[in-house]
């Protein structure tokens, strides 16, 4: 049996080692229950190898584990539980849960916990992955631990690093520190208070000057950077337009921690980046994904519509079609906008295992792949005759993220404002586009390309790939936005 395949339902004993807490659960900093990471780290590993000694038919381990990832969670500010997760020899994980008992720090047992290697999409932002080492848990009571500290151990359950997670009043982590032997700790920001160096355009005046104005759905962005702040919009009393229905306040923070909230990732900032790099002027709301609860996706939309989104970019999905109920009924309640949508990275066929919300039935959207710069689908780009509508050049991008930092970029999901910098720049250059409901615009750009002598020599390549509707090239977009560029 592979190990992937393991799931153990029954709770083995543990033996006892040094330093097992007393019944009040006291701590210590060198981890939860007064229990060392190594000192926890060895006992697992002495767990593991008795019970592969014994040839216990439930572990099948090839060999023990190069690297350890250590989780303590807490509750009430007090340390609750440590859950433990091991990379194995063969690449494959097991995951190997110490479980509180009565929640008074009785190391109560070990379990092998069955390994799920599918994920939805690296670069999108959902997936479907059981993070049970990462993310809040449950007990038996009902009630809630959230993971405040992580330890990366090495074979011979030394510290690598360590990840300390702080929190604000409101129970948000606003504060992510990192601290490798022998070196400083540093930083990093989650949910930092915006600090405008400029007045905030109105989103009225925007609306009246005829000022295209975009909304994004998305891990958020770094709204600290002069040059994203540009584009961002306030209401007619002056407060920033932004919206995080992740931690529900109006800081969306450019922080994906759907896979770990010890590792965040920039995603969003890229986006608004390479929007940028185009030279238009345009309004920008940004829209934190609420992946707590996708069926609050339909208030974003509302929320976008109020505030004057003509267009709405979304790179993200999934394969649960139940995710996408509230954003589909909004979508039709706002049939002004057009919506573009990645069609995901796990180079597979939409036709035969679909991603949603790429996967949709709406007049008012396109479903973007990405392709390279000879109109052939990318590798690991997402494809369908049936779904995707166009493929756009967007791989190897250079775009900067957070901080302004540089990145090179690929994939799907970066394809999205490429599409959306064309359609504001078509709509610049032809005023009476930008007064077309969403589905006008979509037939509009569908339009654009087909006529365009640029596209003439992918319609062969498209025959042969059989991937997508349209190409649109660099040249395209950077010909058309040329015209439009602001001063």
């Amino acid at each position: 049996m592979g190990l992937g395949g393991l799931l153990m339902a029954a709770i083995m004993p543990l033996p006892a080692f040094a330093g097992a807490t007393n019944d009040a659960g006291a701590t210590n900093d060198a981890g939860a229950y007064d229990v060392s990471p190594k000192s926890f780290c060895q006992a697992m590993q002495g767990q593991i190898s008795s019970l592969t000694d014994a040839g216990d038919s439930n572990w099948l381990i090839p060999a023990l584990p190069k690297d350890w990832h250590l989780t303590e969670y807490e509750q009430n500010n007090r340390p609750r539980a440590t859950i433990i997760t091991a990379k194995m020899a063969n690449a494959e994980t097991a995951r190997v849960e110490l479980q509180i008992v009565a929640m008074k720090g009785v190391l109560a047992g070990l379990r092998l916990i069955e390994a799920h290697s599918a994920q939805i999409d690296q670069t999108e932002q959902t997936d479907q992955t059981d993070q049970i080492d990462q993310t809040e848990q449950t007990d038996q009571t009902g009630q809630v631990f959230r993971p405040f500290r992580q330890y990366s151990l090495g074979a011979d359950c030394a510290v690598r690093q360590t990840h300390h997670l702080s929190f604000a009043k409101n129970g948000v982590a606003d504060l992510l520190t990192i601290t490798t032997p022998g070196t400083e700790p540093y930083e990093i920001a989650l949910n930092p208070a915006p600090e405008f160096n400029q007045r905030l355009r109105r989103a009225a005046t925007a609306e009246k000057q005829n000022i295209p104005i975009v909304g994004h759905i998305d891990s958020g962005i770094d709204y600290q950077r002069p040059d994203v702040q540009r584009h961002l919009l306030a209401d007619d009393n002056g407060r920033w337009l932004a919206l995080d229905l992740w931690d529900d306040d109006d800081r969306p923070y450019d922080s994906d921690v759907s896979r770990s909230p010890f590792q965040p990732t920039p995603h969003g900032t890229y986006l608004i980046d390479i929007m940028m790099k185009y030279g238009m002027d345009f309004g920008f709301l940004p829209v934190r994904y609420p992946r707590p609860d996708m069926a609050r996706m339909g208030d974003a939309i509302d929320w976008l519509a109020a505030h004057g989104a003509s267009i709405v970019i979304m790179p993200l999905g999934s394969n649960t079609p139940d995710d996408w109920h509230s954003f589909n009924a909004a979508a039709q309640r706002h049939p002004t906008i057009l919506f573009i949508i990645s069609a995901g990275n796990n180079g597979q066929d939409l036709d035969k295992n679909p991603i949603y919300p790429g996967v949709n039935d709406l007049t008012n959207a396109l479903t973007v792949t990405s392709v390279n710069a000879d109109a052939s689908i990318a590798m690991g780009s997402n494809y369908s005759d049936s779904w995707v509508d166009v493929g756009v050049a967007a791989e190897n991008i250079n775009a900067n993220g957070v901080g302004n930092f540089p990145q090179t970029v690929s994939g799907s999901s970066f394809a999205v404002p490429k599409l959306a910098s064309f359609a504001l720049c078509t709509a610049l250059k032809n005023p009476n586009l930008a007064h077309q409901n969403g589905a006008q615009r979509a037939a509009s750009l569908i339009a654009a390309l087909v006529s365009d002598p640029g596209t003439a020599k992918t319609s062969r390549a498209s025959a042969v790939n059989r991937g997508y509707g349209h190409f649109l090239s660099d040249a395209i977009i950077t010909n058309t936005c040329r015209a439009v560029a602001a001063p």
